[in-house]
């Protein structure tokens, strides 16, 4: 500047400062970047738990808790087998309706939760419901097919109110509750009979010992009539 020259000491000073600066700059830029890089990674994590979790919230939403086998041995009947000939046409029946819920496919599958494929909206039943109908209509009330963390749920078929009143007013629990206190009374009567019988049976076989004579005794009677 106005033709003022600078030593080479000056040179290299200004060179070092222009290169520190540089530096500077780079190693600002460089932290930036790698801010904005892991606060990108840190709401994309974000976002990733927070659609999985509403992925969790619902398909928890959508599950169903499957009665043991013994129920659905006995509740869930197997499609008619195919007859050939019209020997059997008295006997089978004339149409037979596939499975209609989740429930109904998935029955003998051995699980013990599955999960319906629809739930219903503005007051139609989807896949959910017709399940859990379905079960209660057969006697099978759990509370895991029911609202119980929700008691302002919209569906009042299956909030926590719903699930008492099931337990206590259910028509088909309450005659497998009968049949099973019957079946209990029954093997209670009969396991009392057979203690009883032998009892009975021990103690004539104790007593025959007092009836029946000995060997010692019935021979002395032989040696006496021998003489």
């Amino acid at each position: 500047e106005d033709g003022k020259t600078f030593s080479r000491a000056e040179l290299y000073a200004l060179q070092e400062l222009s290169i520190n600066r540089l530096k500077l700059w780079i190693e600002e830029d460089e932290d930036k970047e790698a801010r904005a890089k892991k606060d990108a990674e840190t709401e994309n994590a974000a976002q990733s738990k927070k659609l999985h979790e509403q992925f969790v919230k619902s398909k928890d939403s959508l599950r169903i808790r499957m009665p043991p086998d013994s129920f659905i041995k006995q509740e869930f009947s197997k499609p008619p087998s195919l007859g050939y000939g019209r020997e059997l046409d008295g006997v089978k029946p004339k149409t037979w309706k596939g499975p209609q819920t989740t429930v109904e496919i998935m029955a003998g599958s051995g699980l013990k939760y599955v999960h319906a494929t629809s739930k219903g909206r503005q007051g139609n039943d989807g896949d959910l419901e017709k399940s859990r109908r379905m079960l209660l209509n057969k006697g099978y009330v759990n509370k895991n097919n029911f609202d119980i963390n929700n008691k302002d749920s919209d569906d009042s078929k299956f909030n926590i109110d719903e699930y008492k009143k099931q337990l206590k007013t259910n028509e088909k629990l309450i005659e497998k509750r009968e049949q099973e206190t019957k079946l209990k009374e029954a093997s209670a009567k009969a396991f009392n009979d057979w203690t009883q019988q032998k009892d009975l049976k021990d103690q004539a076989i104790k007593c025959l010992k007092y009836i029946l004579p000995s060997s010692s005794s019935n021979n002395n009677n032989k040696n006496s009539n021998s003489s």
